[in-house]
């Protein structure tokens, strides 16, 4: 549904680079269309060809599908005005790596308002789920992991250890 809402519409052949089969093509796109998300349009130029495009109820969930592996990617757009408040929040923030064969640690300075402090978070795996844990705040869910998250960099190193091991992200909510 993602490549539709990218590309507008595509020829069902266009589409053997997602599914591999004929048959489960067939099933699928009969089955998205029954449930309203997509229209399928035949065109006979010698042989027949199909096009494919999403129906507004299908560019809908397009779009959330879009938005949900963008955020698991990371690539998120931040809205226009979040870089001043960004910036302004984490001003005093400065993150120091340390990754050690025993065990993953970023290691935070923050000069905030609390007072000069160092925080180490770590990047704990339990099982096939990737855990955040500020020893400073004794918390999965503080400033300093929230920091993490905003600095591209920071962000990054962590989405490829969890693409390269297959994990998910736990959070407060769960993974």
């Amino acid at each position: 549904m993602i490549k539709l809402l990218e590309s507008g519409s595509l020829m069902k052949s266009d589409m053997f680079d997602i599914v591999k089969s004929n048959h489960t093509l067939d099933k699928l796109l009969n089955s998205l269309e029954d449930e309203g998300f997509v229209t399928m349009s035949e065109t006979v130029i010698g042989r027949r060809v199909y096009s494919v495009s999403l129906t507004p109820k299908g560019k809908t969930v397009a779009d959330q599908l879009k938005g949900a592996q963008d955020a698991a990617h990371g690539t998120t757009p931040a809205p226009a005005d979040a870089g001043a408040v960004i910036h302004e929040r984490f001003r005093n923030f400065r993150a120091l790596y340390h990754f050690s064969i025993t065990g993953d640690t970023i290691r935070i300075a923050d000069a905030g308002v609390k007072g000069k402090r160092i925080a180490d978070v770590q990047v704990k795996v339990v099982g096939k789920n990737l855990k955040l844990y500020c020893d400073q705040d004794r918390s999965f869910d503080c400033e300093h992991i929230d920091f993490i998250w905003v600095d591209r960099s920071l962000r990054q190193r962590i989405l490829e250890r969890v693409d390269k091991d297959g994990l998910k992200v736990w959070t407060r909510e769960g993974p």
